[in-house]
């Protein structure tokens, strides 16, 4: 685990799921937990809850693991916090 700015934690772990062929790296933080709308806007070009960013990073990331037959996926829970799922084969 890693402390940020916002006084909480990151967390990075792996696993690899041989069954299917497939690594899984978990990216987990204590944060503010994202709203749905937020959620469902994260992967879109232009998005950004910033005034000074562009919102092109997790749309560039996205498209590089599609490109490559992986995916991301994102969950968050109020009070809990953030977590983002990245699967590769």
């Amino acid at each position: 685990m890693l402390p940020y700015a916002g006084g909480g934690t990151i967390s990075i772990s792996s696993a690899l799921e041989e069954e299917r062929g497939e690594i899984e790296i978990l990216s987990s933080d204590t944060g503010k937990a994202l709203t749905d709308d937020r959620i469902r806007n994260i992967f879109k070009p232009s998005f950004s809850t910033r005034y000074t960013a562009t919102g092109l990073s997790f749309a560039i990331i996205r498209n590089i693991l599609e490109s490559h037959s992986g995916r991301i996926r994102v969950a968050s829970e109020f009070g809990i916090g953030n977590t983002f799922r990245i699967i590769c084969r």
